[in-house]
């Protein structure tokens, strides 16, 4: 167990939020969290907890009441500082014998579990209870923080719950008494950012005849590591299930140095084959068109004879860019539609990957940029816009963002055509008394097909169909339209 010496500062905090039950639950949620962390501040449901910037963002999902009791089903999206801006998501439970005291006891126990994990990687403060050490993964150095939080459910006369515990463990990771080493050391993790912290979370329940297993990263279910990093023979003591979870930041090292080490395309083509496309939303890397348009695979490597022809047009090519095309891949799953095969156009630019709406990313090659990606948003908010200072970045930034399950967006798709028709949409059936009730659903208003977009000049062939960028899509899905609705563009017909 760890963050015992705030226990005591947990049990009062019912009282300081009010006796009578919470007129608005985020809100309590949010001032629950906020009294772990020296200095925050409450901003409605978010609690502002320092540590260089980080929030948490909190929601009571639900409120149940079970056998006299009450259960809070509590959700959190923290973002900020070296955590990033993509939120993680984290979640947790709560029980007690009002609301209140449901909410509050479920925050402090979160709070008292994370927050020692969180000061110590993200304001280097010495914790008695979290452990640090080193780790190299895929080549990529990072100092991992981590501590558990373990509980012992069974029938009487097992013995000392700290003494069943500890053998279990130690019967399942051996000498090494974490979890999240086991998961580090398995291979079966997806490529880690070098550019943020990451939040990895281990937990397994150990029966005698059976084993769970969950693993996540940044929120995310890391399926492969649930299935691989704790294979082998049950170990659970008869008649008792032995409840381990771990919380571990892993913090990179080396800087800028860190953030070039080299792709690898095995382990880049094992992160990508961890995606799940089949069950994703369309708001997810792998649920929308594009994802759809690669599935996920890299196309095969350049050849010397195929980099020699390509550097005879561009001149010599950005080692990050060059060591992709020659070990990794020339096209294939990345960014938008994916990874364009390499070609010099127009004013000596190799575009990238379409994102969809007229908007392309490139890497430029004239002596002031040389090497930079920059977004050409022509068909969009007409901005073209430096978005990383080499593509290694901008592909790993692409790699994390969709880990994370966001939208990837790097201009403004409010001026897209797709945000206009919308817009349209909702005006007249409002005009018409049609709308209906918020939040707004639109599903069945616009059919397979529905939308036809057009591409103006650019980087494909002027006046051809278009395909929506990932936004679109994500904005459509708020309104109850699945990415069907998009009439099928050149880019999903090559």
């Amino acid at each position: 167990m760890f963050g015992r010496r705030r226990r005591e500062q947990a049990r009062s905090t019912s009282e300081s939020v009010g006796a009578a039950g919470p007129d608005n639950p985020d809100v309590v949620l949010a001032q629950t969290i906020a009294r772990h962390f020296e200095g925050a501040e409450v901003s409605g449901s978010a609690a502002a907890i320092g540590l260089g910037g980080v929030i948490i963002d909190c929601r009571v999902d639900q409120l149940v009441p079970t056998n006299g009791q009450v259960a809070a089903s509590l959700f959190f999206n923290i973002s900020g500082g070296a955590l990033g801006t993509a939120p993680i998501f984290a979640s947790s439970s709560g029980y007690g014998t009002s609301d209140l005291e449901a909410i509050v006891e479920g925050g402090c126990a979160w709070s008292c579990s994370f927050g020692p994990v969180l000061r110590s990687a993200l304001a280097d403060e010495p914790e008695p209870d979290v452990d640090t050490f080193d780790v190299a993964l895929d080549g990529r150095p990072f100092r991992a923080h981590v501590a558990a939080l373990n509980r012992l459910m069974g029938t009487p006369g097992i013995g000392e719950p700290g003494d069943v515990i500890r053998r279990t463990r130690e019967a399942l990771v051996g000498d090494d008494r974490w979890l999240t080493r086991k998961v580090l050391d398995s291979g079966t993790l997806p490529l880690v950012s070098t550019a943020t912290a990451t939040v990895l979370s281990a937990f397994v329940m150990e029966l005698s005849d059976h084993r769970t297993v969950e693993v996540k990263v940044n929120g995310r279910e890391w399926v492969a590591s649930n299935l691989d990093a704790f294979a082998g023979p049950h170990v659970g003591a008869e008649g008792t299930a032995t409840l381990m979870r771990e919380l571990a930041v892993l913090v990179p090292q080396g800087g800028r140095v860190a953030r070039s080490v080299p792709f690898r395309r095995d382990s880049l083509q094992r992160t990508l084959d961890g995606f799940e496309p089949a069950t994703a939303e369309p708001w997810r890397a792998d649920g929308w068109q594009g994802w759809s348009a690669h599935r996920g695979a890299l196309g095969r490597p350049l050849d010397v004879a195929e980099v020699r022809a390509l550097e005879a047009a561009a001149g010599q090519l950005p080692p990050d860019y060059r060591a992709f095309l020659v070990d990794v891949a020339g096209s294939g799953a990345g960014p938008g539609y994916g990874l364009i095969r390499p070609a010099v156009v127009g004013d000596g630019v190799i575009p990238l990957a379409h994102a969809g709406c007229g908007v392309t990313w490139i890497l430029r090659l004239d002596p002031d940029h040389r090497g930079e990606v920059w977004v050409d948003a022509a068909g969009a908010d007409e901005t073209f816009t430096q978005v990383a200072p080499t593509f290694s970045e901008w592909y790993d930034d692409w790699l994390e963002s969709a880990l994370r399950g966001g939208v990837w967006s790097q201009w403004d798709n409010s001026a897209c055509a797709t945000t206009g028709v919308l817009n349209q949409l909702i005006t007249s059936l409002d005009e018409r008394g049609e709308l209906g009730p918020r939040p707004i659903n639109l599903q069945g208003r616009i059919g397979p097909g529905g939308i036809a977009l057009s591409l103006g000049a650019g980087y494909l062939p002027e006046g051809s169909a278009g395909d929506p960028c990932h936004p679109c899509v994500a904005l459509a899905s708020r309104f109850g339209l699945g990415p069907a609705i998009f009439s099928p563009g050149v880019l999903l017909q090559r």
